[in-house]
């Protein structure tokens, strides 16, 4: 699975605006069974992120992993950054790269950019938009493509991202887990915004190899006509008696559970 979600995705149908943003991530986790990947594609941008084990109380978790942006770029120990048209299966317009990732203030910012630019210099791949991705599964790297030498993280755990999310038509901010192995795999996407469709409202759901949308939610976070505010979403993936649950949360509410009885969903790979 993913361990950095997405950031700014922008369907060929709609037009993208620049746009600048914050926001925190926080990554919880429990035990190691299904390696996992945090995405980030984000259009305010990250301003926290950590990783936590559950103890041996049932309702408190210990931090295990965490990035709170507190420098003045991003720590490649802890990311990568995409430079490259990694949307292009959703039909995506826009072309991820480095310039387009900053750090400051504590937080980190995703931009989305209106500019003409041949991505990674390819003129077959010239798009009139830009913005960023990062993600654990290329730690260190800003090149064209991820790489596996990245950080993993447990199958049972929890996740958390605090964020400002920007409100405009073909945006697409996003934040996912994702199987070591690809997208095509398993998939969980604690937070997506989609502007057009739903505005205002934020979506979790799951995916497994080749099936789409086994569990899937939206629910309002704020209305999509004032400035953007700060809010904080997450997962918990846990291993229980009668399956895997997983619950999606938004500013500490659970608004959101499914549980998968079969158990080698979450381990079969």
């Amino acid at each position: 699975m993913k361990t950095v979600k997405k950031v700014n995705k922008v369907p060929k149908t709609t037009k993208k605006t620049s746009v600048s943003s914050a926001q925190k991530i926080k990554s919880k986790l429990l035990q190691n069974k299904w390696p996992l990947i945090l995405l980030a594609v984000v259009v305010f941008g990250l301003s926290g992120a950590w990783l936590l084990n559950r103890s041996s109380a049932a309702t408190s978790w210990t931090l295990a992993w965490s990035d709170e942006f507190d420098g003045t770029s991003l720590n490649l120990s802890n990311w990568g950054v995409y430079n490259n048209t990694y949307g292009d299966g959703n039909k995506e317009e826009e072309c991820s790269t480095p310039n387009n990732v900053t750090v400051s203030g504590g937080t980190l910012k995703i931009t989305a950019k209106r500019e003409e630019i041949n991505c990674m210099g390819d003129a077959t791949k010239h798009r009139s938009f830009t913005s960023g991705f990062i993600a654990t599964r290329s730690i260190g790297s800003t090149g064209s493509s991820a790489t596996a030498s990245g950080k993993y993280f447990p199958a049972y755990a929890k996740y958390e991202m605090r964020a400002k999310l920007p409100h405009g038509q073909g945006l697409w901010p996003a934040f996912w887990l994702r199987h070591k192995d690809g997208a095509s795999m398993a998939e969980i996407d604690i937070m997506e915004y989609f502007h057009a469709t739903v505005p205002g409202k934020t979506t979790g759901t799951l995916h497994y190899n080749n099936v789409h949308n086994v569990a899937k939610k939206s629910v309002a976070f704020e209305a999509p006509t004032v400035s953007p505010g700060w809010h904080t979403w997450g997962v918990m993936t846990e291993d229980t008696s009668t399956g895997v649950l997983i619950s999606w949360q938004l500013d500490g509410n659970t608004y959101f559970q499914f549980t998968e009885t079969d158990k080698s969903q979450f381990t079969k790979y």
